[in-house]
């Protein structure tokens, strides 16, 4: 894991309450638990904003489909909305 720093949160006691739960469940520390949420959110997030860079791109470069042809290809798929 390398080297650690110390970050401070204020939660909710509600939260706080849930955290240390949840921990004590899996066997975890809460110190454990939080990377571990910080960090999927941290990939997830940066997973979100590569796709929307490559979106921007496409749509840059004319790498799109029409709406009507969406529309039309989700119908074909999945059948009209009622």
């Amino acid at each position: 894991m390398g080297k650690t720093v110390r970050i401070g949160a204020d939660i909710g006691e509600d939260l706080n309450a849930s955290l240390e739960r949840l921990a004590s469940e899996r066997g975890q520390s809460k110190d454990l638990l939080v990377e571990q949420v910080l960090r999927d959110f941290i990939r997830s997030e940066e997973e979100f904003a590569r796709a929307v860079r490559e979106g921007i791109e496409a749509w840059k470069s004319g790498d799109v489909v029409d709406h009507a042809t969406m529309v039309g290809e989700f119908e074909r798929r999945y059948g009209r909305a009622e």
